[in-house]
């Protein structure tokens, strides 16, 4: 995506959670996430660790603090409207989209990055 601020291209991610894993090893039930203002620290880690840009930012147009995409080049909010939300975004359609990474929360709460 081209920032608005620095008009550099800087990447961008979507957070897209499932409710389940099949035995056939599809995911089901996928939901993209928006304005996500809280996140278990363990998963921030793991996020961070791949996708520094992707961080806790108070919005000024929203006034509130939420897990969303900064430039890489000029740190500037790329807001989740803009992502998400108008035509030709690149997250409009994002429950289609095909995932590049899992994290996987297993019942004893361990987290495993996939692939």
């Amino acid at each position: 995506m081209k920032c608005w601020k620095c008009k550099k291209d800087t990447k961008v991610i979507a957070l897209k959670f499932y409710r389940d894993l099949k035995s056939n090893k599809k995911y089901s039930n996928p939901h993209v996430q928006r304005y996500i203002e809280t996140l278990p620290l363990d998963i921030v880690s793991i996020i961070q660790t791949k996708y520094p840009f992707y961080k806790s930012t108070l919005s000024r147009t929203t006034k509130e603090k939420y897990f969303a995409n900064n430039c890489s080049h000029c740190t500037a909010l790329q807001g989740d409207y803009n992502l998400y939300e108008e035509i030709n975004s690149p997250f409009l359609n994002g429950s289609q989209m095909p995932c590049k990474h899992y994290i996987l929360l297993s019942k004893n709460k361990n987290v495993i990055l996939q692939k």
